[in-house]
């Protein structure tokens, strides 16, 4: 129901934030959680730094998580806006990064259900 609105939401922050937007976004959300599969996610300079050494992959697995954290409250926002739930919050999330594959999953889970909310 959100899927389609949530993708674009993380295309547009990831465009904002590292210059680049993936190739494709996939969206599944089961009552509070919500998992993002983001395919072509890696920017130029990240693949640079992976090939030039393994312990870069840390590197940019933290700035990637960063990220993230500091576009947190403006995604919050973005899913109450498109929900119309005033009081959604993520209470946390996770990211994981594929490098081989250039592919980032992140999990959002958030205090309330989304699909009871529908329109």
């Amino acid at each position: 129901m959100y899927q389609r609105d949530i993708a674009h939401i993380i295309v547009q922050t990831l465009k904002r934030t590292t210059g680049k937007g993936p190739n494709l976004v996939k969206v599944n959300i089961s009552e509070n959680v919500i998992i993002i599969d983001i395919k072509g996610a890696l920017t130029t300079l990240e693949h640079t730094l992976i090939k030039k050494s393994c312990q870069n992959v840390l590197l940019v697995k933290v700035i990637r998580k960063k990220i993230i954290n500091a576009e947190l409250a403006n995604i919050t926002a973005e899913f109450k806006q498109l929900t119309h739930m005033p009081d959604l919050q993520i209470k946390c999330f996770t990211s994981e990064i594929d490098y081989e594959n250039d592919r980032q999953i992140i999990l959002f889970i958030c205090n309330k259900f989304l699909l009871e909310y529908s329109y």
